[in-house]
């Protein structure tokens, strides 16, 4: 396998390419000699000019070295290396959710994502935001975070079962507030809530609308907006938050049909209040629908087998 290097890693696999910057498995000996498989992420090198783009991801790095939680990729070291920028992160075994839903979509009429699976990974996902959005700073200030970039790309699922959240370089927080020039959209669009098209001001329930919007894919199978010219991807939000699941799936209980719609609602002030009320309305539904489901069901059901070649999905 062809190597290159950069400072102290050896760089192996390009695991994803994004508008920032490249992930790559890597490799880095530590003091003793003991070599650790890691995940490289680090800025493309004309983009290290742009003042913005490196404010970004210096604010991704301070966020996510303070962070501790199971359903986050840790980021373990932040650095550069000749005006490149990187962060070495936890290599997580396995598919981003974004590759799930393309396996789904592929074999669409023989293999729907099982509601439990469904239900349980999204349920992980918001533990993740509930940390988050609670996360105070040293000195015990809250922090104000705001992903605002919650898509299945930015969502790891381990061969294990493990579900982590990454990819923190669109957040907002009392670090460094919403710098985005005026009128941009910035984020995977089909992702975009509402109050963001409009240039409103952003808080926990725009995560919770990123999430509903996952698990109604993850549910259907089906892009919730599809485009990239955003004036269509907007054009489709009223009629799609009013769409149940149901009519897309005709086995859907009732019961999840009312939590995706509440969380995909257009007004942030029907929505869930917040990743924890969100939480607990999917933990509901799966103690009482599902309660045999458990990381062994989704690895089996849902993740698939490892590959021989272990990989990372992830937006850079």
């Amino acid at each position: 396998m062809h190597t290159t290097h950069f400072g102290p890693y050896r760089l192996y696999e390009k695991l994803g390419s994004g508008g920032m910057g490249e992930v790559y498995v890597a490799t880095r000996a530590d003091a003793a000699g003991r070599v650790q498989r890691v995940a490289l992420k680090k800025l493309h090198a004309e983009v290290t000019q742009d003042p913005l783009t490196v404010a970004r991801f210096k604010h991704e790095a301070r966020l996510m070295m303070g962070m501790s939680h199971r359903n986050l990729v840790e980021v373990y070291r932040v650095g550069e290396v000749e005006g490149e920028y990187y962060l070495e992160m936890e290599l997580v075994q396995g598919r981003s959710m974004e590759q799930l839903l393309a396996r789904c979509r592929r074999w669409r009429k023989e293999q729907l994502l099982p509601l439990g699976g469904a239900l349980y990974m999204v349920r992980e996902v918001l533990a993740a935001l509930e940390y988050c959005h609670q996360y105070r700073d040293e000195r015990g200030l809250p922090l104000e975070l705001v992903h605002r970039d919650v898509n299945p790309s930015n969502v790891l699922v381990s061969y294990s079962g493990e579900v982590k959240l990454t990819d923190f370089g669109l957040a907002t927080s009392t670090y460094r507030p919403d710098v985005t020039e005026s009128g941009m959209i910035v984020g995977r669009l089909g992702y975009v809530a509402p109050e963001r098209w409009d240039q409103k001001p952003v808080d926990p329930r725009t995560d919770v609308y990123g999430v509903g919007v996952i698990l109604f894919e993850l549910i259907t199978c089906q892009r919730f907006a599809i485009g990239t010219d955003p004036r269509t991807v907007r054009s489709w939000l009223p009629a799609r938050c009013n769409l149940a699941p149901s009519e897309l799936r005709p086995s859907v209980p009732g019961e999840v049909d009312d939590v995706v719609l509440r969380a995909l609602h257009l007004d942030p002030e029907r929505r869930f209040r917040s990743a924890r009320e969100f939480r607990a309305a999917v933990q509901h539904i799966l103690q009482r629908q599902y309660p045999t489901f458990d990381v062994d069901h989704l690895r089996r059901t849902a993740v698939g087998r490892p590959r021989e070649e272990v990989r990372l999905s992830a937006v850079a």
